[in-house]
Order: C-alpha cells, then structure tokens, then sequence
C-alpha cells in the first residue's frame, strides 16, 4: 500500500510537471539553421577548422560570456570564423547589447578581419 501511494505521488508530481513549468518554451533553433543553410549563408557548422580560426572564436565567446550584464541572448550570439571574416549571428535584448557585442567581436579579431554583424534586437 506504502509503495502504491508513493507511486501515485510520484505520478501526479510528474504529470503537474508542465503547469509549474516557468515561461514558454524556447523555440528549437535548427529551423533557423535550416533556413540560413538553405539560402547559402553561414551557419555554426561553416567554422572553419583551422586552429587560428578556432582559436579567435574560443577568444570571442570567453570575451562575450564574461560579461554579466549582457542577457543569455547576447551571451549566445553564434561566432563564425572563416579566415578574414568574423560573422556574429543571433538575437540580443537592445541596441546597447548590439553594440558591445560586436565591440568585443572587433576587439578580438584586430584590425586584419572584418566582422560582419547579423545581430537582430528582439526585445522581450
């Protein structure tokens, strides 16, 4: 009997999981991917191999994530290096978020790459 109503429990705590839940759930991402691939632009899965791009972009993302205040948004920004070229692409919260980001992005590649900024704002 113990065992029954321990399982009952356990049921009706998993089933009302849902209705705690906090905020919608996030969008899945590879419709996205899918869509940027399709039209022949960039994705994160265009980063180029070579050790010196995979190096700029580890140094990109740690520059980025170590700043607090920008949202998880901008924290996720994806960065794609192919050689001369740093694409930042993603959603942010503001204009202020932008503009650091791609700040951060310039700062990091120096003067002999361009970064090209696909950063939408999508306010909460």
């Amino acid at each position: 009997m113990k065992i029954r109503m321990s399982a009952l429990a356990l049921g009706l705590i998993m089933a009302s999981g849902p209705l705690f839940a906090e905020g919608p759930a996030r969008p899945d991402d590879s419709k996205v991917n899918a869509a940027r691939r399709d039209a022949g632009l960039p994705t994160a899965e265009s980063q180029s191999d070579a050790k010196s791009d995979r190096d700029l972009t580890a140094n990109i993302r740690k520059a980025i994530v170590r700043h607090d205040e920008l949202s998880s948004y901008a924290r996720n920004v994806k960065v794609i290096v192919q050689g001369d070229h740093v694409r930042l692409v993603g959603p942010v919260r503001s204009m202020e978020e932008k503009n650091l980001v791609e700040e951060i992005a310039k700062g990091e590649a120096g003067t002999g790459r361009t970064v090209v900024s696909e950063i939408d704002v999508a306010p909460k």
